[in-house]
């Protein structure tokens, strides 16, 4: 399951994935990602919440290199990733997102650290 908001005020997404993620959920994922983006202007920031992701299909993980690119193409500037205490999501997120230059995440506990980090305004932080 995922939500999907935008905030062009803020110039922010805010993306929700919780539960067991199937092939055919992140296609949908990334065909939603493409509609909502076209809100916002290049240097958005993302808040990307997996504390309840459940393990994914290892195809799944593939695609959300897909969807890196897409974002990296529509110029994605801060990007946090809200983990809770799900060491899974931290895991399986770092692994198909490693080694992607330009994609640096940071990680934070709760969605209120994420965005309390995003309103200082801070410069990207890398974070692997």
């Amino acid at each position: 399951m995922y939500r999907i908001k935008t905030d062009s005020e803020k110039n922010r997404m805010i993306l929700v994935i919780s539960g067991y993620i199937t092939k055919e959920e992140v296609v949908s994922i990334k065909e939603s990602i493409a509609r909502e983006v076209n809100s916002l202007k290049p240097g958005f920031d993302i808040i990307n919440d997996v504390s309840n992701f459940r393990l994914g299909q290892n195809e799944a993980g593939m695609l959300l290199k897909s969807i890196i690119s897409f974002l990296k193409e529509h110029k994605v500037s801060r990007i946090v990733r809200v983990v809770g205490a799900s060491q899974i999501a931290v895991v399986q997120f770092a692994t198909y997102s490693q080694g992607v230059s330009g994609y640096d995440v940071k990680y934070l506990p709760t969605m209120e650290e994420a965005i309390n980090y995003l309103e200082t305004k801070e410069e990207p932080v890398t974070n692997r």
